[in-house]
């Protein structure tokens, strides 16, 4: 009678792990494919962003041409005096390079970090801007960012932008 019992509490035991077992398989399972899923979706994203930035971020550092190139393509903005607060008072205030201010409708260029600087309405800003990312590690003048490609999606609002 109590090997009986002792059998029967065995069995138990044994029914008991083995459903936790069965559980941690069905589990696992799941899980090891849901981490393979994101793993795959962050190389494919990487390689997205890479491709609309045309290069990674970190190379931009590496090589002058890079930086010039990269410089070069980045999109010329032409801003107007539209209905924004902010733009009318950013139109007063000077630049950091060149001390000069905005115009209505002047081209100027944008850094990822939002701070904006003339371009070809001074030479002499453009010129020391251009000399100031090649020799300072790509940092913006103002902020100390490091400036990267602004994508698409994060371009001013059309407000800001004149079509």
């Amino acid at each position: 009678m109590e090997q009986s019992r002792e059998d029967d509490a065995r069995r138990n035991k044994e029914s008991e792990t083995g459903a936790k077992d069965e559980m941690v398989v069905y589990f696992s399972i799941p899980v090891f494919f849901a981490i393979i899923i994101l793993a795959a979706c962050g190389v494919v994203l990487a390689d997205v962003v890479t491709s609309i930035w045309g290069f990674a971020v970190s190379s931009l550092s590496s090589s002058s041409s890079h930086v010039k190139a990269w410089w070069h393509s980045r999109p010329v903005l032409l801003f107007r005096l539209g209905g924004v607060t902010t733009l009318r008072q950013k139109l007063n205030d000077p630049f950091a390079m060149c001390q000069d201010s905005m115009e209505p409708g002047e081209k100027v260029r944008t850094l990822s970090c939002n701070h904006m600087f003339h371009y070809g309405a001074t030479v002499k800003c453009q010129k020391t801007l251009d000399e100031w990312l090649l020799k300072e590690e790509m940092s913006c003048p103002i902020c100390r960012g490091i400036p990267h490609p602004v994508l698409p999606w994060k371009r001013p609002p059309p407000s800001l932008l004149m079509l």
